[in-house]
């Protein structure tokens, strides 16, 4: 049971820090000349030295992703590709500010009692702990929601302050990437709809 539960756990959280990555993979010189001018930009901004910034790995996933997971932040190559510095500064400061947020780390916390309440709720009533593979995903993925729009919050203003990036700009990005992926958002989703998030740039002070 215990390694049922943190199978599961682990399955829960995969939408925060990514799918398998491919270590072999190596970005084009290109897109690696990017991302060395574009990365270190956006982790001074948020006080970060060039020894104690999250490395950055560049990988070849599908769909393009981006995430930030136990210490590193992962950036799918085609997003590279796809958009210009603007957006991709917004990408990357969006994963940083998971990072200084500590927002794995709470998702990870949220899981494991969800999974704890329920287990112990399956001792009093036989069977009930099994209730969690559909309670867990619920309370876990709604729970990072919020991390997704205070990330977005943190993003914004960074960006704002440090690269002179305006909030009419930062909302054309975010269309930009919804045009790219859909509507997103739903109760089962780790993330909020892009509408909603659009929105929660706009009334951030």
């Amino acid at each position: 049971m215990k390694r049922v539960a943190f199978v599961i756990i682990v399955l829960l959280l995969s939408g925060c820090i990514g799918p398998q990555v491919n270590r072999d993979y190596i970005s084009p010189p290109f897109v690696k000349d990017r991302a060395d001018i574009l990365y270190p930009a956006v982790y001074k901004c948020y006080g970060y030295t060039d020894t104690d910034a999250p490395p950055l790995f560049i990988n070849n996933g599908f769909p393009p992703n981006a995430y930030y997971g136990f210490g590193e932040v992962i950036i799918d190559v085609n997003l590279f590709l796809e958009h210009d510095n603007d957006t991709m500064a917004f990408i990357i400061a969006h994963e940083f500010a998971h990072a200084k947020l500590n927002h794995v780390t709470k998702r990870l916390a949220v899981s494991y009692a969800t999974s704890g309440i329920m287990m112990a709720t399956g001792f009093i009533v036989p069977g009930l702990g099994y209730i969690n593979y559909v309670i867990n995903p619920a309370v876990t993925n709604n729970f990072s929601k919020t991390q997704e729009y205070d990330a977005d919050r943190m993003a914004s203003e960074t960006l704002i302050k440090c690269l002179n990036i305006p909030v009419d700009k930062q909302i054309h990005i975010l269309e930009i990437i919804k045009s790219g992926s859909g509507s997103g958002g739903g109760f089962w989703s780790s993330h909020p709809s892009w509408d909603d998030r659009i929105a929660n740039i706009k009334k951030a002070p």
